[in-house]
């Protein structure tokens, strides 16, 4: 019994002596504020969307990083050597994929919370092709093309996907909105002009 209290004791104090570091960043008021009013939403979905939201949002300022000088001129070189070449610039992260080409037979709708972004305001009556890119997009999304009473719908996306169709629009102005609940209202709609060329 007197081994297991002297260990005991041993343990004990080595605990005391190893200092006990919080990896965790330390949140700004801001960031403690959105998070305590993100508790409050109903689903837990909600509550892990609206805190990603808060960290993204009231992100730190990052460390500022003195600007380098200017490199001095250099000498001229001689005919015949050989030319340095340009040190490639820094990777600015992942790439987005660009608007859909076509002269006018395209259109990529960007979805985000809340919104929709179309890559150009008007295409050409026939076959378009329409990209659904909901990349910037924390939460499912889907798409809905309305013009009288011809519907052409995309299904739901989860946030970070791209889905492409080639859609028949006939001429005249497509209604396009999010169809999930409550999502037109705050502002995922928009309207696209289709033109007989």
């Amino acid at each position: 019994m007197r081994r297991w209290a002297v260990l005991l004791v041993a343990v004990l104090a080595l605990g005391a002596a190893v200092p006990v570091v919080d990896a965790r960043p330390k949140l700004t008021k801001k960031q403690q504020r959105c998070l305590k009013a993100a508790k409050k939403k109903r689903t837990k979905a909600k509550r892990r969307a609206a805190k990603k939201r808060c960290l993204r949002k009231h992100r730190r300022p990052a460390a500022s990083t003195p600007n380098p000088a200017p490199p001095a001129p250099s000498a001229p070189s001689a005919p015949g050597s050989p030319t340095p070449t340009p040190t490639a610039p820094e990777d600015p992260g992942p790439t987005l994929p660009d608007d859909p080409s076509g002269g006018g037979r395209s259109v990529q709708v960007q979805s985000g919370e809340f919104y929709l972004r179309l890559s150009r305001s008007s295409v050409l009556a026939g076959d378009v092709r329409v990209e659904f890119d909901n990349t910037r997009g924390e939460d499912p999304h889907d798409l809905k093309l309305v013009r009288g009473s011809t519907l052409h719908s995309f299904d739901e996306q989860p946030s970070g996907g791209i889905t492409a169709k080639t859609l028949r629009l006939s001429a005249g102005t497509w209604q396009l909105f999010c169809a999930l609940p409550e999502h037109a209202e705050r502002g995922m709609k928009a309207q696209l002009s289709v033109t007989s060329g």
